[in-house]
């Protein structure tokens, strides 16, 4: 009988550590320059970026954006998991700003306002 409650208690032990090794996928992140946005249609297909000298193809099928599309030559954050076929599966893009251009008016007093044709 006790031999019996040690085998369920460790065949029990062995199940829940196997059942935890199988959990969800690990979340990535991934910064980097976007080199190309592919688009059918109205539909957005995947993104490459590069960061340095690697590149990544995401698959956009579940993707969330945060500060508007990207284009390229846009700095950005993808958060994202390994996909199939040598593309990942992105869930959320975030653009990073670029630098704001500060201009002074008391430097463009003598510049002459160009504004847009009537």
């Amino acid at each position: 009988m006790r031999k019996s409650f040690l085998y369920l208690i460790a065949s029990t032990l062995l199940m829940v550590l196997g059942f935890n090794s199988c959990g969800k996928p690990e979340i990535k992140k991934a910064r980097g320059l976007v080199k190309n946005v592919r688009i059918d249609d109205d539909t957005i297909r995947n993104l490459t970026i590069t960061m340095g000298e690697d590149s990544i193809v995401f698959n956009l099928d579940e993707v969330r954006f945060n500060n508007g599309m990207m284009v390229p030559n846009d700095s950005v954050i993808v958060d994202y998991i390994d996909g199939k076929n040598d593309t990942a599966r992105a869930f959320v893009v975030t653009v990073l700003p670029k630098k704001a251009i500060t201009i002074n008016p008391e430097d463009n007093k003598n510049k002459e306002l160009i504004t847009a044709p009537n």
